[in-house]
C-alpha cells in the first residue's frame, strides 16, 4: 500500500511546484499562513513562499517537513548578508570571505562610505546602489560618487561595483544558482547542477552608467526589450531572450578553455562560507529544508563574487529554458528528500530528469557517499527531541567549516 503524502501549500504556491508534487501523487491541499503545525497523517510537506516565524515551529511533529528556515532571512536580506559577511570577514580574514564587493549599508554606515570615498583621493570607482529589501532590479542605480547617491525612503545598501565582468560577445551575465539546505546541524548542503544565464540586452558598457540594460541583468527588467534571439545565441545556442541554461553556459566556458573546475571549487567554497551565518545557536526542527537563489558574477579573471541570496527563488515558468531547469531541479530537490527519508519514496516513479542534472552533496566536501547522502547520514527526530545549541558550539562548528573549506581550496 502506498504511503499517504500531503502537501499544505500557501495560495501563492508557485504552478511549478503544484505540477512537480501532482507528477509524483502527493495530495494538495491549501493551507492557512499559520497552519505550521497541522499534521494530516502520513507524512506531510508545507510549502509557502513566506518565511516561517520561530514560534510557527515550536511543537511541530515529526513527519512534518517545512520549507523555510526560521532565520533565513538572516543571508537573504541584502543588509543583513551584509552585515553577516562583515562580521565573519573580521573573524576569519579577507583572504577567507574574499567572494563579497565592499558594502555598505545605508543610512547607518554613511559616513563610513563618505570617508571611505575621501580616502581613494581622487579616484572614481563604480558604486551600485540597492534597496535592502526589493527584488527584481527596482530601484537599483549606479553612481560615481557620493554626491549621486539618491534619497532612498528604505534602508539600502551601496557596493563596489564589478567593473570587470566577464562577458560573452560583449554582453554582462549572472547566474542564478539553486542551492538545497537539508539540515543546519550538521551542515547539509547540495548545489544543482543546472541553473540560469541571465545577460543584459544591451551591450556593456561603463561609460552610460544610466543604462540598465547594459548593467543589470534581471530578467524582469531584461524581458521588456525582447525583440528576438539574443546576440549570444551564436555562442550558446537557443535560449529565450537574455534567459540561457547554466550548462549553455558551461559548454562555452570549456570551449574557450576556462578551467572549470577551479572554478566551481571556489563557488561552492562560495556557497559554504556563506551558509555558516545560519548557524547562529538558534533551536531550528531537524525536518526543515530551504531552497535558495544564489546570484553569482564572474569576473574577467573568473573569480566568482556573491551579489545576493534569494529567499524563495522566481520558479515562474515563462519560457522553454524556465521549464527545462526548473521543473527537473524540483523534482531533484523531492528526490533528494525522499533519499534522506525525510518524505515517503514515490512508488510510481518514471524518468522525470532527461537533462541528468541534479542536486550534488556539496558540503561536507569529503561525503563520500553515492550522490546524494544514505538515509543513515541523517536520522532525523522531532523537535522536542532537540537540544539547544549552545551559542559556543555553534562557533566552533563555524571554525570547523571555515577550516574545511581552507583545505578544500588549498589540498
Amino acid at each position: 500500500t502506498a504511503t499517504r503524502r500531503t502537501a499544505l501549500v500557501s495560495r501563492d504556491c508557485p504552478a511549478l511546484v503544484l505540477r512537480a508534487l501532482r507528477e509524483r501523487g502527493w495530495e494538495i491541499r491549501p493551507c492557512d499562513e499559520h497552519d505550521v503545525g497541522v499534521h494530516v497523517g502520513g507524512n506531510t510537506l508545507h510549502w509557502k513562499l513566506k518565511r516561517y516565524f520561530p514560534s510557527e515551529m515550536v511543537g511541530v511533529e515529526h513527519g512534518v517537513n517545512v520549507n523555510h528556515f526560521p532565520h533565513s532571512q538572516l543571508i537573504t536580506r541584502k543588509d543583513s548578508l551584509h552585515r553577516q559577511l562583515s562580521r565573519l570577514r573580521v573573524v576569519y580574514g579577507a583572504q577567507v570571505y574574499w567572494f563579497a564587493p565592499l558594502t555598505f549599508g545605508l543610512p547607518h554606515e554613511l559616513g563610513k562610505f563618505l570617508a571611505y570615498c575621501d580616502s581613494l583621493k581622487g579616484e572614481q570607482p563604480l558604486w551600485i546602489c540597492k534597496p535592502a529589501r526589493l527584488s527584481q532590479g527596482r530601484d537599483i542605480y549606479l553612481l560615481r560618487e557620493p554626491s549621486q547617491l539618491k534619497k532612498c525612503p528604505t534602508l539600502s545598501v551601496v557596493q563596489r561595483y564589478i567593473d570587470d565582468p566577464h562577458l560573452v560577445a560583449g554582453y554582462k551575465f549572472d547566474l542564478r544558482l539553486y542551492v538545497l539546505v537539508t539540515s543546519l546541524t550538521p551542515l547539509r548542503v547540495y548545489l544543482y547542477t543546472d541553473g540560469l544565464a541571465r545577460f543584459s540586452t544591451a551591450p556593456y558598457d561603463t561609460a552610460d552608467i544610466s543604462n540598465n540594460f547594459s548593467h543589470l541583468t534581471n530578467c524582469t527588467i531584461n524581458k521588456k526589450t525582447d525583440t528576438g534571439p539574443h546576440p549570444v545565441s551564436e555562442l550558446l545556442g537557443h535560449g529565450c531572450g537574455p534567459k540561457f541554461s547554466v550548462s549553455q553556459l558551461r559548454a562555452h566556458l570549456r570551449n574557450i578553455g576556462v578551467d572549470e573546475a577551479a572554478l566551481w571549487r571556489r563557488v561552492r567554497a562560495l556557497i559554504v562560507l556563506t551558509l555558516v551565518s545560519l548557524l547562529d545557536g538558534s533551536e531550528v526542527s531537524p525536518l526543515c529544508f530551504e531552497l535558495f537563489g544564489f546570484d553569482v558574477l564572474l569576473d574577467a579573471e573568473m573569480q566568482p563574487h556573491l551579489m545576493e541570496v534569494n529567499f524563495s527563488p522566481s520558479l515562474g515558468c515563462d519560457c522553454d529554458v524556465d521549464d527545462q531547469v526548473k521543473l527537473p531541479m524540483l523534482h531533484s530537490l523531492l528526490d533528494t528528500l525522499e533519499r534522506l527519508d525525510r518524505i515517503p519514496r514515490w512508488q510510481d516513479r518514471h524518468d522525470t530528469n532527461n537533462a541528468g542534472a541534479c542536486f550534488e552533496c556539496v558540503f561536507p566536501f569529503d561525503d563520500t557517499a553515492p550522490p546524494l547522502a544514505t538515509p543513515q547520514a541523517l536520522k532525523l527526530t522531532s523537535l522536542a527531541a532537540t537540544p539547544r545549541t549552545p551559542h559556543n558550539d555553534s562557533a566552533s562548528e563555524v571554525r570547523a567549516i571555515v577550516n574545511a573549506v581552507k583545505r578544500y581550496l588549498h589540498p
